[in-house]
């Protein structure tokens, strides 16, 4: 869909003249691509609930502007033939999906010359069929989304930043998912095992590695790099105990607020997991469980 060039990409504060487009749900809700049909009997009261983003620090490029919301539009295909609709949830029966689940820790701040690592217990994929998951690290403290003159940094809250040193492995049920001792140590490393877990990715190089130019001194000039560090594994298994390591080197600074500080922060850690759903029905009755 053509939205008018380059700039008109952009959005705005106001509802009117921000760009819009169209938005097929199947590409979100991976459930419309396991059924054909949505039988209003079967479903007497589906809805679809939106939930819509308040910190402005990931919709516009400064944080002291009020925005407005742009009212959605709704629009959906009806089958009319009740006999093809009833063909059609003889089939309803047996789908199966991955739904996309998120769970949360936190990496601690360290303001000290010294190698931090982590280890984190997940529970919410607990007895779920975890297929993979990918993970974003991004500043417990959201002052350092924000630099200057209140001008947000590229991708506000969405991007994932990479650490100085940095180590990671995933412990499913009691094993290491990376062999070795260090897990994924370097930034390749764990760029291969994400392709391998979601295919090929678009990137540019440094996006994912971090340097320092001084322990004591860091500065915003060289921390636009290694930005979008994220990462992930190919699991498919039946989660009973999940454990997160990440490991980074730390440095003691002075630095506040509104610069980043990869080398000494705390970071929320976010996983989002594909976990596997299933529809069973039966008669006019439908159950949605994990599979």
């Amino acid at each position: 869909m053509d939205l008018g060039g380059a700039a008109k990409l952009q959005l705005t504060t106001d509802a009117a003249t921000t760009p819009k487009a169209y938005l097929d749900l199947k590409e979100c809700l991976p459930f419309l691509n396991a059924v054909e049909v949505l039988p209003a009997d079967l479903f007497p009261q589906l809805r679809l609930v939106i939930e819509y983003e308040t910190d402005v620090r990931n919709m516009i490029t400064v944080d002291n502007q009020v925005v407005t919301t742009t009212r959605p539009l709704l629009a959906v295909d009806v089958i009319e033939d009740d006999q093809m609709v009833k063909n059609m949830m003889n089939d309803l029966n047996g789908m199966t999906w991955n739904c996309i689940e998120h769970d949360l820790c936190r990496i601690a701040a360290s303001n000290a010359n010294a190698t931090q690592k982590v280890v984190n217990r997940l529970n919410g994929f607990n007895n779920k069929r975890l297929m993979k998951f990918h993970i974003q690290k991004v500043p417990t403290n959201k002052a350092e989304n924000v630099d200057d003159n209140n001008a947000v940094r590229d991708g506000g809250d969405l991007y994932s930043q990479a650490f100085y040193n940095e180590k990671f492995n995933a412990r499913i049920n009691g094993r290491p998912k990376i062999a070795g001792p260090s897990g994924a140590e370097y930034p390749n490393q764990r760029l291969a095992l994400t392709v391998d877990a979601f295919g090929e990715c678009t990137t540019f190089y440094g996006c994912n590695r971090q340097g320092v130019d001084q322990p004591d001194a860091v500065t915003s000039k060289n921390l636009d790099s290694g930005c979008q560090d994220y990462y992930g594994l190919y699991v498919n298994d039946i989660i009973k105990d999940f454990e997160l390591e990440i490991e980074r080197q730390t440095f003691a600074n002075t630095v506040t607020p509104p610069f980043k500080k990869p080398q000494s922060s705390g970071y929320d850690v976010h996983v989002f997991g594909e976990v596997r759903k299933q529809l069973v029905v039966s008669g006019s009755d439908y159950q949605v469980k994990y599979a």
